[in-house]
């Protein structure tokens, strides 16, 4: 089986949670890096390993992503693996669920995953999620005396 493939989130890339063995697959956060290919080939790379290992025998795998934002360099790039992940489904037959979450309070990720789901033969679920509750944004003690 092939080793899980795991990079932690950068300031301005995501974490990356590839667990084969769990049939869990998991990008979180936001991608703005200066040099897209750089962070995204090795995991394409991956995904072609996983996709010459895999069997439909091995069962059902889902891939979730939860993009907080991304540039529209690493957008070329999650399309890729997106394709990536359907030819896994389509040549090898193996069953795959993909799950793309957004925040409620979120058009432009929410939009991103319907764009995205015109270009794949098998749609991904959109999920929405209630909106982020963020405390640094909290300016009530300003407003006192």
């Amino acid at each position: 089986m092939l080793a899980p493939l795991e990079i932690p989130a950068g300031k301005d890339t995501p974490e990356v949670r590839f667990d084969p063995e769990q049939r869990t697959f998991r990008i979180v956060g936001s991608s703005y890096p200066e040099n897209a290919a750089k962070f995204y080939v090795p995991i394409l790379a991956w995904l072609e390993d996983f996709k010459q290992q895999v069997s439909k025998d091995d069962g059902e795998y889902t891939f979730e992503f939860h993009f907080e934002y991304f540039n529209t360099s690493s957008s070329k790039f999650i399309l890729q693996i997106l394709q990536r992940i359907q030819q896994i489904a389509s040549e090898k037959g193996v069953p795959i669920r993909m799950r793309w979450y957004y925040y409620e309070d979120d058009p432009d990720i929410e939009e991103a995953g319907y764009t995205y789901n015109l270009n794949l033969e098998t749609p991904m679920e959109l999920i929405a999620k209630p909106p982020e509750e963020d405390e640094d944004e909290d300016i009530s003690y300003l407003l006192s005396g």
